[in-house]
């Protein structure tokens, strides 16, 4: 069982992640929570894809590759604190990685696809660590942060953009 984590875990900008996740079960939220997203994503008509709700804002498949890249992201934070307790870690760029991806030739379903077994991935390397590390310490986009809290930010992360997708992409 991997705990919650403590407010000194994270930095205060992830509260509203970790708010989403209420469970006493990370693993089996990520596990339902990648089918609910899959779900998801296979129920949006492909006229809806390239929609934006706003002039500034991210298409529908921009807020999906956005959401592969930081499960990436995340997941290999994960990795790294679990690995090398004290690893200080880059932060991401969203609009930096979304201004480099080129995605009008990959098709809706193969960002699907790709959505589905980095989760899976990182589902797998969560299940395998030792408990032991779940307290380790590191820096991400200069804040310390645990790896259980990362675990948490992640589910959080998707959650809050799922959310976004059906109330104000699909809503």
């Amino acid at each position: 069982m991997i705990e919650k984590p403590e407010q000194n875990e994270y930095n205060d900008f992830y509260q509203g992640y970790i708010d989403r996740v209420r469970t006493k079960d990370i693993i089996e939220f990520l596990k339902t929570q990648r089918k609910s997203i899959v779900r998801l994503f296979n129920s949006i008509p492909e006229e809806r894809i390239s929609y934006k709700y706003g002039e500034d804002k991210w298409s529908v498949k921009q807020v999906v590759r956005h959401i592969i890249d930081t499960e990436i992201v995340f997941g290999y934070r994960i990795h790294s604190i679990a690995k090398n307790k004290g690893a200080e870690l880059p932060g991401m760029d969203q609009d930096m990685y979304m201004d480099n991806s080129n995605d009008t030739h990959i098709s809706f379903e193969s960002l699907i696809d790709e959505f589905n077994n980095v989760r899976r991935g990182n589902i797998a390397m969560i299940e395998n660590l030792d408990p032991v590390v779940y307290t380790n310490m590191g820096k991400a986009s200069g804040f310390p942060v645990s790896v259980r809290a990362k675990i948490y930010i992640l589910a959080g992360h998707a959650e809050h953009h799922k959310f976004i997708l059906k109330e104000r992409y699909l809503g």
